[in-house]
């Protein structure tokens, strides 16, 4: 799961028993694959964030396009289904380990797949003669396919509120040991990108927010572009209000 700045794999594939010393497999690294589109989602939020066209070039498009090849790959037709599969996999819920069709891992391979396409589609109408071009060696199938796989892929339809459960109310009993941080950073993206509605593929961010019945207002701040803006949500309505600096409070 864990990659050093090499890129080589770092997870180990076991790690001894406090109590007996016998090696416990660790199956993250090798399952839980969701990793390699979370990577291109951080890489395209934050082109979209910074509106850093070099990384987009230099940097995304060859990621988007290794990472599409990888779930390509990765992907299975299910004849029953109709439909493509990821089967055998770890999700953000890390409890939960060998699962089919993990309801997370697939929109995100199915995102990830489409977005490589999309770059590839417009490097090819700009850059087509390029070296930057030429050296993703793409061939004029592949995007067609990464579309077709993105398509067919099963996605299952469910959430939950496990992840703001899970140290609220200490459902693992382990909260004690430390705060669960991926499943904090899921919180704050349901509510920053869920209900708030944040988006940041414009020049200033947007928000489009429908909170729930019983909440009654919501405000954070978020960097974007070089500058600091504060968004509020209330019964009123929204505000995106530039600052410059984060305000305090």
């Amino acid at each position: 799961m864990g990659s050093a700045d090499t890129g080589d794999e770092v997870c180990p594939d076991a790690v001894p028993d406090p109590k007996t010393g016998r090696p416990v497999p660790v199956l993250t690294g090798r399952l839980e694959q969701h990793i390699t589109a979370d990577v291109v989602y951080a890489a395209w939020q934050y082109f979209l964030a910074t509106g850093n066209t070099a990384f987009r070039e230099h940097r995304l498009a060859p990621l988007a396009v290794e990472t599409a090849r990888f779930w390509a790959s990765r992907a299975e037709f299910d004849a029953p289904k109709g439909r493509h599969v990821i089967r055998n996999v770890i999700g953000p819920d890390e409890y939960r380990v060998g699962v089919d069709n993990n309801v997370f891992t697939n929109y995100m391979a199915a995102w990830n797949l489409a977005l490589a396409a999309d770059e590839v589609d417009r490097l090819r109408s700009v850059h087509a003669r390029s070296r930057l071009f030429r050296q993703l060696s793409v061939a004029r199938d592949e995007p067609a396919r990464w579309r077709a796989i993105a398509a067919s892929l099963y996605l299952p339809v469910g959430a939950g509120g496990r992840s703001a459960r899970i140290d609220l109310e200490d459902t693992m009993g382990n909260t004690g040991a430390g705060m669960h941080a991926a499943a904090l950073g899921g919180i704050w993206q349901a509510v920053i990108r869920g209900f708030l509605g944040l988006r940041q593929d414009g020049p200033t961010p947007t928000v489009c927010p429908k909170l729930p019945t019983a909440w009654k207002s919501v405000a954070t701040q978020v960097r974007h572009r070089g500058l600091w803006y504060r968004i509020e949500a209330d019964a009123a309505g929204a505000r995106v209000t530039p600052l410059g600096q984060p305000a305090e409070g």
